[in-house]
């Protein structure tokens, strides 16, 4: 994978001098691979109250045993969130987008969505483009309805034997995440996969949300790392 990661980043870095070419979430053997390499600390922050985004803190992988309520002290926040919506919104999973305002929702009508910057605008944008392409391979659309109206939507993928979390957005309903979260974690438990990861967070806020919420959980530190084969460019610098 470093061999690859090179080759790509020195085409890209030859054809985009003037673009920094950032490899994310890569794990300790992969780091130190690239390290060895030569690749760097990112030289500037990816954006400036998140400077280093998910790799800020570790992410955490969801191991519970999978069940519909899970008991204990320390699944109560999980309990929570079943009994306050179970009735109210139903969950769905499919193996390619159903086309049921996806864009819209995620644009206009989901949790701070008219407070996104442009690094939340851009992502959102390319998680919604994706939605027409052609390949939806190891991927899974997880939706929550309120009646017919979309409430909920996230995209996981497995290729690894562990479901990874690559979106998901929701409306602003106390606990309604928790909900979706813990329904997506059954539904990928029960396909196959041996865990969820919710990935890293940009502050430790949203980290304490995650640990304290799926205390069966183990993390893992992922990096971001940026080719220094050729000049060094700062974000926000555009060729």
């Amino acid at each position: 994978m470093a061999d690859l990661l090179e080759h790509v980043a020195k085409l890209v870095s030859d054809v985009l001098p003037g673009i920094p070419f950032v490899a994310r979430y890569c794990l300790a053997d992969l780091t130190a691979a690239l390290r060895a390499d030569g690749w760097g600390d990112v030289v500037g922050p990816w954006t400036p109250d998140a400077p280093y985004d998910d790799e800020a803190f570790p992410e955490v992988i969801v191991t519970a045993e999978p069940q519909a309520l899970p008991a204990g002290q320390r699944h109560k926040s999980i309990r929570e969130a079943v009994f306050a919506h179970s009735r109210r919104f139903t969950y769905r999973a499919a193996p390619k987008p159903m086309g049921c305002g996806e864009a819209d929702f995620v644009n206009r009508r989901a949790a701070r969505a008219d407070q996104y910057d442009e690094h939340e605008r851009g992502f959102n944008r390319s998680a919604v483009a994706a939605l027409d392409g052609p390949e939806h391979d190891a991927l899974t659309y997880h939706y929550l309805f309120e009646g017919d109206r979309l409430a909920g939507f996230a995209v996981t993928g497995d290729t690894t034997g562990t479901s990874h979390g690559y979106f998901l957005a929701v409306e602003e309903v106390p606990r309604l995440a928790t909900y979706f979260l813990w329904k997506i974690y059954l539904e990928v438990r029960r396909s196959g996969s041996d865990a969820l990861n919710l990935g890293g967070s940009e502050s430790a806020s949203l980290h304490e949300y995650k640990t304290r919420t799926f205390p069966d959980s183990r993390q893992q530190r992922s990096y971001m790392l940026q080719y220094r084969g050729t000049r060094q460019a700062q974000f926000g610098v555009h060729a």
